[in-house]
Order: structure tokens, then sequence, then C-alpha cells
């Protein structure tokens, strides 16, 4: 038997185990789901040293970025989830109207069943974790995926949910892109993916092949947009640590900088002294500073260092051993941006292509060269200007005057538009992604309306022609 058989094989126990877990009704009492994430929380507690120094080995993430960036987002996510379960799980009632008295209405919750989560690298443990709280917080059961790109992490991760958890329940299955495949072609009722766009589109054919109803959180190049208006000392802090936090690997993070030609030189100024204060002189022994996940992916950025050697107006340096990129700054200047391969796709590292404008018109032409972004940033205290960009760039989300602090607030949804994500979650929007908002119209039995069945009357067909129109 081949490796692939087997792991499909293998994929279909396990499935064929959770489908009947979910059947016998488990996951679905308030007390059931609130009790497995108490469990989660402890397992996670238990683990958090492994976790943070999981984290170190792999992507050379701070203890305190760790905590910031992964662990402490997952503890309040599961606090915020058993503080408010009941109120955004429960059935919602909704107006029935009035030809359709004495009968009720209402919007239920159901679970779909069998979810399957496949999880990134660049932050390994979040973005497994947070729909997992999700997935259980609706009553479903779980598979999860996390990369084989950062196995100590996966080990955790795995450690963390096969202590807190029956496989019938939730179930971990490492592994390289053979297992994604044997995944990815299991009969599962909902699939939540994040990663790269282009494995994504591979998911979303296969799932759409089956009807399967997906989650896709992507990425994209996402612009930072400055205008005259701003403290420009506090705009190039908030930029250079939205693009620097571990090591320009969000898919969040600022990808180009299109700055007002007349505060560019400033701007810039301020950027490099920025990454002085965060980082030091010697950026390369600072232990607060992150690492690229993989020499595959430092090549393909030291290539790109490489390539616009001519441009680099800040940094530049890197170390393939250490998989060291240091924060880089590049100036296309003029037209130089349209050939750039610094804006053919998403970077994802410390590099920062910077753009100037003249007129925002200008700046919105050059964001509309690329899909829809999966967040924009505008920095601007002229709300005409902020209104402007709102409505001329489509985005999955918007900060202004701040970068990435938006995913970081439960109370919003988070996701993508086109190219850069289908669908969204946090919160209780996570709920309202984990499961089929089903109509309900319940009439009582000893009532009975015949006058809308045939034979039709004129009386009646003059009557709805009044109610309904």
């Amino acid at each position: 038997m081949s490796d692939k058989n087997q792991l499909e094989q293998e994929v279909e126990r396990l499935l064929t185990r959770q489908e009947n877990f979910y059947k016998s009704q488990a996951t679905r009492s308030f007390a059931f789901r609130m009790k497995q994430l108490e469990r989660l929380k402890m397992s996670i507690m238990h683990h958090e040293q492994s976790v943070i120094d999981a984290l170190k080995q792999d992507l050379g993430k701070h203890e305190t970025e760790s905590m910031l960036m992964e662990i402490g987002i997952i503890y309040q996510t599961i606090g915020k989830m058993v503080k408010n379960l009941k109120k955004w799980s429960q059935p919602k009632r909704v107006k029935t109207p009035i030809f359709m008295w004495p009968g009720k209405s209402h919007i239920l919750n159901d679970p779909y069943g069998k979810v399957l989560i496949i999880g990134p690298f660049n932050y390994p443990f979040q973005l497994i974790m947070d729909p997992l709280v999700g997935a259980i917080s609706a009553g479903n059961t779980a598979v999860v995926k996390p990369s084989e790109l950062t196995p100590n992490v996966s080990k955790v991760i795995e450690t963390i949910i096969t202590e807190a958890f029956d496989e019938e329940y939730v179930s971990v299955k490492l592994g390289d892109v053979e297992t994604n495949e044997a995944l990815i072609a299991g009969d599962f009722d909902y699939i939540f993916f994040t990663g790269s766009t282009n494995v994504g589109k591979i998911i979303a054919e296969s799932a759409s092949k089956r009807l399967i109803p997906h989650t896709l959180e992507l990425g994209g190049k996402s612009p930072a947009i400055v205008d005259t208006t701003v403290n420009i000392r506090n705009v190039a802090r908030k930029i250079v640590w939205g693009k620097l936090i571990n090591a320009g690997q969000t898919c969040i993070a600022p990808d180009y900088l299109l700055v007002h030609e007349d505060i560019k030189d400033e701007l810039v100024s301020e950027m490099k002294h920025a990454i002085n204060v965060y980082y030091g002189i010697n950026i390369s022994e600072n232990d607060q500073y992150g690492k690229i996940v993989n020499k595959r992916h430092h090549n393909r950025l030291s290539q790109l260092i490489d390539e616009h050697q001519d441009h680099i107006i800040a940094g530049g340096a890197y170390d393939e051993d250490s998989r060291f990129i240091e924060p880089t700054l590049v100036y296309l200047k003029d037209d130089e941006y349209k050939t750039s391969s610094l804006m053919k796709e998403e970077i994802f590292g410390p590099i920062l292509p910077i753009i100037t404008y003249q007129t925002l018109d200008e700046a919105i032409d050059i964001t509309q060269d690329n899909p829809n972004p999966l967040a924009l940033y505008i920095f601007s205290n002229d709300d005409i200007n902020k209104d402007i960009l709102l409505t001329h760039i489509p985005s999955g989300d918007v900060s202004i005057n701040n970068v990435l602090l938006h995913v970081a607030n439960s109370n919003l949804p988070f996701g993508g538009l086109r190219n850069s994500g289908v669908g969204n979650y946090k919160g209780k929007f996570s709920i309202e992604t984990f499961t089929h908002q089903r109509g309900l119209y319940e009439s009582p039995n000893w009532f009975d309306m015949s006058i809308h069945r045939a034979p039709y009357t004129a009386s009646f067909t003059n009557m709805i022609k009044k109610v309904l129109t």
C-alpha cells in the first residue's frame, strides 16, 4: 500500500470516529463546550513554556512577543468565548410577518460537524488555536493540521491537544504536503485554512467540487498610505513596529509604503531612527528580533535584496546560516514600482518598498495594480482623505492611524476579500463561521389558515395585492 493510500485510509477512519461522536450529540450542550474550552486553556497553561521555547526555536520569537502575539491572544479568546457563549449561540427570535401569525420564527446556530483546520507557519500557535476555539465553541469536532515548517511548535500543539481531548473529538495530524492533500480530500463538513493564496485556491477548488463550505484566511500586499497631515514620528514608529514584528512574517504587515513626496525624507529618517530604537545597531545580535522560518524563504528574500541593491536606503544585510534578514528600506522612485519584483507578490519579510505620490488618485492607482489586500492602513488627520481612500481601495479590513491592532479586537470580524481571503472569524464571528444559520418557523398545531391554498378566490387575490405591494 502506498503512503498516500495509507494516509487517506487513516483520515477516513478518523473521520468515521468523529462522525459517530458528533452524531451522539455530545458536542451540542453549552456545558460540554465550556468544559472543553477550559480543558484547552489548562493544557495550554501547562505547556506554556514549551510553546515559548518552540516559537524561539522555529522563528526566533522573543518570549514577550510570543505571549503578546500568540499565547495571550488565545487566553483572551477563550475567556471571552466562555463568558459570551450562550448569548452568541442561543437561538435568535426574529419577526414573523403578519400573514404567518400566530407562528414564531427563529435563527438556529447549528454546528457543521467535522471541521478541518490547517494552520500557517508565521503564527503557528495562535492561528491554529484561535479557529479551534471557534470550532469547539460552535459544537463541532475538529482535526487540526499545524505547519510542517515549524516542527517544534507543531509537536507542542500535538501534546496540548492530545492531553486535552480524545481523538474522536479533537485530533492533530502532523505531516507535509501529502498529509495536507489527504486531509483536504477527506469528507469534512467545513474547512478552515490560513496560508498562501495559491494553496487557498487549491483548497477552494477541492472544497467547491464537493460543496464543502470553507473559510480562507490568505494574504496580499497590504499598503500603508501616509499623507502630509500626520505626526511623522508617530507614523514611523507604528509602521516600523508593524513591519518588523516576527521579522516581517505577518499576513497583515504593511507590505509597501505610499508616502506623499513632500514628507518622504523626514519619514524615512524617522523610520531609520525607530529601527535603531527598537533593535539597536547590531540587530543580528538582538534576541528580540526574529528570524526567517527556513532557508528557502530566506533565500527568496535575500534575492529580492540583491536585485535592489541600487535602491536600498537602509539595511540590506543578511545571513543564511542564522536566517537573519536586516530591516531593509527600498526606495522605488518614479515608475520603478511597475517593474520591481518587490511589487509582484507579498513580501512576507522585513523589506519595505517605499513609493512616493503627489495626489491621492495616484496613490489609489498604485494600490489597484494588485488584488484586494488583507489590510489597508491609512495615516491621515484629514477626514476627506480618509473617506476617499476607504471608498476607493477595497480590502479585508482597515486600520486608520495604526497597524495590526484591528486583529486584536475580537468585537471586529477579521478576514480577507477575494484574493486575500473568503469569510471571517474572531469572537462571535467565529460562532457564525463554524455554524450553519438555520431558519426555523413554527406554527401551532391547533391553527390552520387555509385561505392561501387553492382554489383561490377573487377576494383573496385582491387582498394579497394590497398586502404585498
